[in-house]
């Protein structure tokens, strides 16, 4: 703490500085002093602890005795990261408003005192926050500032925290965040699901009722699967998949984005069936044989044959009796 005092002319007294409790008292002597030639006087009080003091200052010789009162705060300092700022990674919004918090904690001890913040939370036009630091006294100590955005996308925050003797900035880093809606009802349906070839494109549809910034996953269920990044969930996904083996599949998605970052895979109503088409080359071959009568005890065995050519499968053969199946 330094005090100046003037004078147009003081010759041999003294300079006294009394800020206790928190400082000691200082007392110097002074020759002369001249104002006209611009003459100062400078004295030093440390003080031992934070405070919002009243310091003393006392000027005396042989002849009379002036007395001045300053008011002093005397402060820690915020920067030399005893404080740090932190917000989430993520931030989920719903259908009317996201609620942001950010965290303000003391990472040291002692840290900053009767500290004050302001934050810029990245949106345009600039949203300003701004309050006193409360309850911040030793380390481990956390203090949250709460703010609604009312847009989703990916902002960056600036905070400032400051006090009468000290000021830092924070910002990157984990103040960048993201503004996303949650994942809700997601459907999986295709129009292709009674069957299909090898050389048949299949087409799966995923659908939802709300998120945004999002990733579709499709999984064929064959061992392939096929990723797409989205935006808003008034789009329609599709994912195509060309099936190479034949069997029975049921397809399904897993929707994620940063505020449902583990989902659950939904699949598709229903499943597929993927067959080679019946060759042309395929034929039966055998011996008609011909029942008369329903009482006649006449029974011939028969036989059909299947031939068919390489790659084809899953025939279905239908016996007829009077134009009518067995």
């Amino acid at each position: 703490m330094m005090g100046s005092p003037t004078a147009v002319f003081w010759n041999r007294f003294y300079l006294s500085a009394d800020g206790s409790p928190a400082a000691q008292t200082v007392t110097t002597f002074i020759e002369d002093m001249y104002a006209s030639r611009g003459d100062h006087e400078s004295i030093h009080l440390n003080f031992t602890q934070i405070c919002n003091c009243s310091v003393n200052f006392t000027v005396w010789n042989a002849i009379n005795t002036v007395v001045h009162i300053a008011r002093v705060v005397v402060q820690d300092p915020v920067v030399g990261k005893t404080v740090g700022v932190a917000s989430p990674l993520a931030i989920e919004m719903n259908q009317t408003r996201t609620q942001g918090t950010f965290t303000i904690t003391a990472n040291s001890d002692p840290v900053g005192t009767d500290m004050n913040y302001l934050i810029d939370s990245g949106e345009t036009p600039n949203v300003v926050l701004a309050g006193d630091v409360t309850g911040i006294v030793s380390a481990g100590d956390v203090f949250t500032v709460t703010h609604d955005y009312e847009n989703v996308g990916n902002f960056c925050a600036v905070v400032n925290i400051s006090n009468l003797v000290d000021f830092h900035m924070y910002s990157g880093g984990s103040l960048c965040t993201s503004v996303e809606q949650r994942i809700e009802n997601v459907a999986v349906s295709s129009d292709q699901n009674k069957g299909r070839t090898f050389t048949t494109t299949f087409t799966l549809t995923t659908t939802m009722d709300w998120g945004t910034g999002f990733q579709v996953l499709a999984d064929f269920k064959d061992g392939s699967s096929s990723s797409t990044e989205h935006s808003i969930y008034s789009e329609s996904i599709m994912h195509t998949h060309i099936y190479t083996s034949p069997g029975v599949y049921r397809p399904d998605v897993t929707v994620t984005n940063v505020v449902t970052p583990s989902a659950t895979p939904v699949s598709m109503d229903g499943v597929l069936i993927v067959q080679n088409a019946v060759d042309p080359d395929t034929y039966l071959a055998g011996r008609r044989v011909t029942i008369l009568g329903h009482t006649n005890n006449f029974r011939e065995d028969y036989f059909l044959t299947i031939k068919q050519s390489p790659g084809s499968s899953n025939c279905c053969l239908t016996l007829m009796q009077n134009n009518e199946a067995c």
